[in-house]
């Protein structure tokens, strides 16, 4: 599990570059250590980049952690060109501009509201759906869900 978590957080890069700089196993607190004292041995000889992202990690919920253990296990059973694909998704993403970002996160968690089962559903449907029927659906999920 100590590589895996590395490994989680290394791939992930959902943090990007941070400003931390953390010299010494000292320098953190309590708490930090005992989250991170898989890691101890090897703090003096990880990047400043990767000791920002396992601080990051130690402030993670155990929920939080857990899902993206989750996330990189799925990862892994990916196919070298699932993976790509996700990858030239995520490029496009971050190529556009921050409003509509801003757009398809708030649609995603709008999403993540919905029971599975209509998670499910609209899975199945949505790439039989013309963009009339896409906007139509939504609209009439946003209606039932937030009356």
């Amino acid at each position: 599990m100590k590589v895996t978590m590395l490994r989680i957080l290394i791939v992930s890069s959902i943090w990007g570059n941070s400003s931390w700089a953390i010299e010494d196993w000292s320098a953190l607190s309590v708490t930090e250590q005992q989250v991170l004292l898989p890691f101890k041995s090897k703090w003096a000889q990880l990047s400043t980049q990767q000791q920002a992202v396992l601080k990051r990690w130690a402030t993670l919920s155990d929920e939080q952690r857990a899902s993206l253990q989750e996330r990189y296990q799925r990862w892994q059973h990916l196919s070298p060109e699932q993976r790509q694909q996700l990858t030239d998704q995520l490029q496009r993403f971050k190529a556009l501009p921050l409003h509509k970002q801003q757009r398809i996160k708030l649609w995603w968690k709008w999403l993540k509201r919905l029971p599975q089962v209509e998670q499910r559903q609209l899975q199945r449907q949505w790439s039989q759906l013309t963009p009339s029927q896409r906007e139509q659906y939504i609209q009439s999920l946003q209606q039932r869900f937030n009356h």
